[in-house]
Parts: C-alpha cells; sequence; structure tokens
C-alpha cells in the first residue's frame, strides 16, 4: 500500500522506542527537578525513576501498536492526545479505551491541529475498522498545509514543518548542550524561507476569525466523512474540556488525572451515561 506522507504520525520515530520526547525532554526534567515546587510533583508521581515513560512508535509513528483490523475507535488530537508526559496505559484514549471495552487506535500527533487530524481521518477512515471516532480538538491557533508531499504544521507564529519538528524532537534535545541559538540555527537551514512564512502566519493570526473558521471547517469536515460512513463521530476541546494541572513529567501538559477526567467527559457523551 503506497501511504502518503500525510498519515504518519512522527515518521523519524517509527518502529523505535525514546525515553523523551518534545517538551518532555531531558533538558526541561533537569531544570524542573532544581524548582521545588515542579520537583514535587515530578517525584509524586513517581515520574524522577529511569524508564517510567517509554514512547513506543509503530511503523506509521504513533504511539500505539500496529494497527490491524480489529474493530477500533480512533483517538485524534495533539500533544495532550499522545501523551507527552505520562505512560501511555494513562493517556485519555487508554483510559476511554478500557471503559468501553473495545480497542481505540490513537492517533495523536504532538503540534498538531485540526488540519492534522483532518489529514489523518481522510486516510485512516477506510483503512482501520473503525467503529467510531473521538477527538480532542487542539488548539485553534495552529493550521497544516502541503509543500509538496510534505505536511507543514504551523503553531501560533512559528513554522513547524514534519522535518523540522521530528528532528527537533530527536536531536536537539538529545542532550543538554542544544540551546536555544542552535535550535534557530537548525530552524534556518531547513527553512531558508523563514522569513516569508513568518510573513504570512502574522497576518493569519492577526484576526483570531481565521483560526475558528479553519476548525469549524475541519469539524464538520470530519463530522460529514464520518456520516458518510455512518460512523459516530464526537468531539470535544483541548482548550475548553481538559483541566491544565501540569501534572505530566514536563510539567506543562496534563497529567494521569487530568487525562481521567477527560476521558470520562468523553465516555460520558459517547454513553449519554455519568461515571
Amino acid at each position: 500500500m503506497d501511504i502518503p506522507k500525510s498519515a504518519y504520525g512522527h515518521p523519524l520515530y517509527r518502529s523505535t522506542s525514546v525515553e523523551w520526547c518534545g517538551m518532555d525532554s531531558k533538558e526541561n526534567f533537569d531544570e524542573n527537578i532544581k524548582d521545588a515546587n515542579k520537583s514535587k510533583i515530578i517525584r509524586d508521581m513517581g515520574f524522577d525513576k529511569p524508564g517510567c515513560i517509554t514512547y513506543t512508535y509503530n511503523s506509521r509513528g504513533f504511539r500505539d501498536r500496529e494497527f490491524d483490523h480489529t474493530p477500533s475507535g480512533i483517538a485524534l488530537g495533539c500533544s495532550f492526545t499522545q501523551g507527552i508526559g505520562i505512560p501511555a496505559k494513562h493517556t485519555w484514549p487508554s483510559q476511554l479505551s478500557n471503559m468501553l471495552k473495545t480497542n481505540i487506535w490513537n492517533l495523536g500527533v504532538g503540534g498538531g491541529s485540526s488540519d492534522t487530524a483532518y489529514n489523518l481521518l481522510e486516510h485512516y477512515l477506510d483503512e482501520l475498522n473503525v467503529q467510531f471516532v473521538v477527538l480532542c480538538a487542539p488548539f485553534m491557533a495552529r493550521f497544516e498545509f502541503f509543500r509538496g508531499e510534505e505536511p507543514v504544521r504551523i503553531i501560533g507564529n512559528n513554522l513547524v514543518d514534519q522535518r523540522w519538528y521530528d528532528s527537533f524532537l530527536k536531536d536537539c534535545f538529545a542532550t543538554e548542550k542544544n540551546s536555544l541559538t542552535n535550535l534557530k540555527k537548525k530552524v534556518l537551514e531547513i527553512q531558508p524561507d523563514q522569513q516569508l512564512y513568518d510573513s504570512f502566519t502574522k497576518e493569519w493570526f492577526a484576526t483570531e476569525k481565521n483560526s475558528l473558521i479553519n476548525q469549524k471547517k475541519n469539524k464538520l469536515a470530519m463530522q460529514q466523512m464520518c456520516y458518510q460512513r455512518n460512523i459516530p463521530f464526537y468531539h470535544l476541546h483541548v482548550a475548553t474540556d481538559f483541566r491544565f494541572d501540569k501534572a505530566a513529567r514536563d510539567c506543562t501538559h496534563s497529567g494521569i488525572d487530568s487525562n481521567l477526567e477527560f476521558a470520562v467527559k468523553m465516555h460520558n457523551k459517547i454513553t449519554g451515561n455519568n461515571i
């Protein structure tokens, strides 16, 4: 099967396991452990122990086992869905899966937007044996476009294409010696046309309505795709439905309890019952 590049999560992590990922970096950990409040969170959760969190990716670059044709749900979203800073078994898709006693594929992509969710759904809705779709809608101030076949991600006023993002995750935070200056150099090497993109993104994000309309269009498109196939579609929003307790190991993302609370919200939306 010819897999489009937009159907991969994190290409450079395909079929690998790593201890650190994204904002949950060794560099950030070493800084946070020096802070009394953050250190308490990390130690209370047992996140100071080696090997307490592992990011294991399948051959498509998603934090899940290899895809098969098991009747399943699909979970879409950003790093809050991927589960940055917490063990895989405690992510909201995993906890929702336990509640529903149904397999749910985690298609969360760090830095992803509603465009990313749409592009992934368009591919996997027909490849996998999908019974329902659950979306944790990413923050509005993001979008995705293509340079040829390469997905290019915009987060706020920052250009994050797939090459830069994965290179950033895998290399830039690999050692403490990588500074912000080196990171900026890395971006400029990959993005010589950064100035052009900066001009465009500043215009785009100057008016919130652009992001709002883009998110609405993607949500409606995903609903329609599911409707045409008679597949239920449910959604909540990371910005309004997640409790930001910053109790993940990176002390930025939501922790285990917040993921459980979100899973309960999604469960109640799906079943119409409160638990």
